[in-house]
């Protein structure tokens, strides 16, 4: 629940009042050393949203007792979440870029996706 109240946060709201990103920033950056480097926000926001969706979905089928659609839901979120922490994978970044690439999403509703050499996602 908390978890999926986070991503209502970061999808819906702004990501500076997520309680996980706050101890992200001021705790978990500092004392490890990381250094802190610009993201773009659109794909995070995207990928927040689908963060939403997954943790809603897994309250629901966790609510209902089904089990296993809520074990591959959680699954699958614990790999992206991993993915995102070990290896710096994005996933849900990814598939904003292909919806762009696929035409689905307009490139320039993302004006924060351009690299500075001009390049997109």
């Amino acid at each position: 629940f908390i978890l999926a109240v986070d991503f209502f946060i970061r999808a819906i709201l702004t990501p500076r009042f997520s309680l996980l990103a706050f101890i992200s920033r001021k705790l978990i950056v500092p004392v490890a050393g990381f250094r802190r480097r610009m993201i773009m926000f659109k794909p995070k926001r995207f990928a927040a949203g689908i963060g939403l969706f997954m943790t809603g979905a897994s309250l629901i089928f966790h609510y209902y007792d089904i089990t296993f659609i809520f074990i591959v839901f959680m699954s699958i979120l614990i790999l992206f979440s991993f993915l995102e922490t070990f290896l710096k994978f994005c996933a849900g970044c990814k598939i904003f870029g292909i919806l762009i690439k696929l035409e689905i999403l307009d490139e320039e509703e993302c004006t924060d996706c351009k690299f500075e050499d001009g390049s997109g996602i």
